[in-house]
C-alpha cells in the first residue's frame, strides 16, 4: 500500500471516529463538556424544558401563575413559557395592523439564600462513594404577591436534588390557602444519587442526571449545586 493510500485510509478512519457521536444526535465537544467538565449544553437545557412543556398532562393543568424558584428556576421559567403552545394559554390580540400572541400566564418569583456550612465540615460518607456539600440549609423569601383568583400554580426549579426546595415553595403555597391539586411541581433537571433522601418527588421531570452536573450558566468551581 502506497503513502496515498495511507493517508487516505488514516483521514478515513479519522472521518468515521469523528462521526460516531452524530449517531446520538452529539458531537466530541458536547461529550468533552458534559462526561469531563460536567456541563450540562443550553441545548439540553431547551430539551428538557420542551419535553415538559408539550406534555399533555401541562397543557390540560392550564397553569395560570408560574412561580421560579432561585436564579436557576427564574431563567428556567422564562423559557418554560415561552414553549407553553396550548391555545388555551394564549391572548390573542391585534394592534397596529399586526397579530400579537401573548402568554396569559403570569411570572414570578421566589428568591432563594443559600447558607454554607463552616470550612471544617468532615465528609459526609455515603454507601458507594463520599458525598461533600457546602450548602447547610436553603431559606425561601415569602410570596408577596397577590395569588387571590389564580387557579393553577407552576413551580420551577432548574436543579432538583432532595426536592426540599419544590415542597418548601409547596407549603408556602399552601399555607396562602392554594389547593393542593392545584400546584404542580417541576424540576428540568433532577440530579439523583442513591444516597440521597427524597423528600419531594417533583410532578414533572426534563431529564435525569448524574449528581456532579451543572448547569451552563453556571461556573463549576464555585457552583452551589448541592444535594
Amino acid at each position: 500500500m502506497g503513502k496515498i493510500e495511507i493517508i487516505i485510509s488514516f483521514i478515513g478512519i479519522l472521518s468515521f471516529i469523528g462521526a460516531v457521536p452524530q449517531l446520538w444526535g452529539s458531537n466530541w465537544k458536547k461529550i468533552y463538556l458534559y462526561h469531563l467538565k460536567g456541563i450540562i449544553s443550553w441545548e439540553t437545557v431547551h430539551k428538557s424544558i420542551l419535553k415538559i412543556a408539550h406534555n399533555k398532562e401541562i397543557e390540560n393543568f392550564q397553569p395560570s401563575l408560574i412561580f421560579g424558584v432561585g436564579r436557576g428556576g427564574i431563567i428556567c421559567s422564562g423559557l418554560f413559557c415561552s414553549e407553553l403552545i396550548s391555545e388555551e394559554l394564549i391572548v390573542k390580540s391585534k394592534k397596529e395592523g399586526k397579530n400579537i400572541h401573548s402568554p396569559k400566564i403570569k411570572l414570578e418569583t421566589i428568591n432563594s439564600t443559600i447558607y454554607l456550612k463552616d470550612s471544617n465540615i468532615k465528609q459526609i460518607k455515603g454507601k458507594s462513594k463520599f458525598l461533600t456539600s457546602s450548602i447547610d440549609k436553603i431559606e425561601l423569601s415569602n410570596i408577596d404577591f397577590d395569588i387571590e383568583g389564580i387557579e393553577n400554580i407552576l413551580v420551577i426549579v432548574a436543579q432538583n436534588f432532595t426536592g426540599s426546595t419544590l415542597e418548601k415553595a409547596t407549603n408556602m403555597l399552601l399555607k396562602k390557602g392554594v389547593r393542593r391539586e392545584c400546584i404542580k411541581t417541576v424540576a428540568i433537571f433532577w440530579h439523583k444519587h442513591e444516597n440521597i433522601n427524597i423528600v419531594h418527588v417533583p410532578d414533572f421531570v426534563g431529564n435525569t442526571t448524574s449528581i456532579n452536573k451543572t448547569m451552563p450558566w453556571k461556573i463549576k468551581d464555585i457552583t452551589t449545586d448541592r444535594y
